[in-house]
C-alpha cells in the first residue's frame, strides 16, 4: 500500500459500492478508511487493519450479492463486535432458520 496508494483508493471504491445498505457496514468502512488514511501509522497495526479489511471486503460482497439473512448475521458478528469467541454464538434476532434453509441440500 505503501509502494502502490492507488491500491488503497481501489480497495476503498470496491466496499464503499453498497453505501447506504448497512448502517453497520457504512460504519466500519469509515473506521477502516480513516485508518487507511494514515499510511505512516500503519506498521504497527498492520494486522488488525488488514483484517478489517477482509471484514470490510467480505460484508460489502455480503450484502450486495447475498440474502439479507447471511449479510445480516455477517454484519452482526464481525462488524458489529456483538459476538462469542466459540463457534456458533450470535446475538438475538438474526434470521438463523433463514441460513440454515439456504445451506440445506436439496433432494
Amino acid at each position: 500500500m505503501q509502494r502502490e496508494p492507488d491500491t488503497v483508493d481501489v480497495f476503498l471504491n470496491e466496499i464503499r459500492e453498497c453505501r447506504g445498505a448497512d448502517a453497520r457496514l457504512d460504519s466500519f468502512t469509515n473506521e477502516v478508511e480513516r485508518r487507511l488514511g494514515k499510511l505512516s501509522e500503519f506498521e504497527p497495526v498492520a494486522r488488525r487493519v488488514v483484517e478489517m479489511m477482509a471484514f470490510a471486503l467480505q460484508a460489502s460482497l455480503l450484502v450486495r450479492y447475498s440474502t439479507s439473512s447471511v449479510a445480516d448475521a455477517f454484519c452482526a458478528t464481525r462488524l458489529d463486535g456483538d459476538w462469542g469467541r466459540a463457534f456458533g454464538t450470535m446475538p438475538k434476532g438474526l434470521d438463523t432458520q433463514a441460513i440454515v434453509e439456504r445451506a440445506r441440500i436439496s433432494h
